[in-house]
């Protein structure tokens, strides 16, 4: 019964999350020269050079609805970061409390901690935090440097990567794949001819 209510908490959860963002994007679609009109009056001159490229869109004010929909949306990852973080600790905690009284299992619970540690550390700081910034920064209004933006983009961005990578270390049947495939020897085949010849019929 637990579980099923956890599944449903996580599915309404998920489905609430979507819909809003669903409705920010609703709220702010546009056409070219509405978008355009919307740029102007908001901020000036600022984007007037990037009218040209192609893939220019801007996301109006509408009236305050689009930064409250995100201020929702900060709350909800806040929500989400507290029992995720509280269900990493705990599981660490049981682990390293089992371990100690199984001394035969001290190895393989080391390894299962850091391999949850590094996991839970690539999605909170490569996830969580970059899309709390970015989102708070927007949603309040909170005047901040590009370049710090731009890094917490970029890290989110490379959360894909590093995230394979730890997969590819941490998990050893796929560690043993990857590192064989530069460790393979080459099977040299040798065909053997034989030198007796074939007797010939008279």
């Amino acid at each position: 019964m637990d579980n099923k209510c956890t599944l449903s908490m996580v599915v309404l959860f998920i489905v609430t999350f979507h819909m809003l963002i669903a409705g920010a994007i609703y709220l702010s679609s546009t056409n070219v020269e509405t978008s355009k009109d919307l740029a102007l009056n908001e901020t000036g001159h600022s984007l007037l050079k990037y009218f040209n490229e192609p893939s220019f869109y801007y996301a109006g004010e509408n009236g305050g609805k689009t930064r409250s929909i995100g201020k929702i949306v900060v709350f909800m990852i806040g929500c989400a970061l507290v029992p995720f973080v509280t269900c990493i600790i705990v599981f660490i905690v049981h682990v390293v409390h089992n371990a100690k009284s199984i001394n035969n299992h001290a190895r393989t619970a080391r390894s299962l901690v850091i391999v949850v540690l590094v996991q839970a550390l690539l999605c909170v700081n490569m996830i969580m935090i970059p899309s709390l910034w970015i989102m708070v920064s927007w949603a309040w209004n909170i005047e901040h440097s590009l370049e710090l933006t731009n890094y917490f983009m970029t890290l989110l961005s490379l959360h894909g990567i590093a995230d394979a990578i730890c997969t590819i270390y941490c998990v050893m049947p796929y560690r043993r794949y990857v590192v064989s495939l530069f460790t393979r020897k080459k099977i040299v085949k040798v065909n053997h001819v034989s030198n007796t010849s074939q007797p010939t019929n008279c």
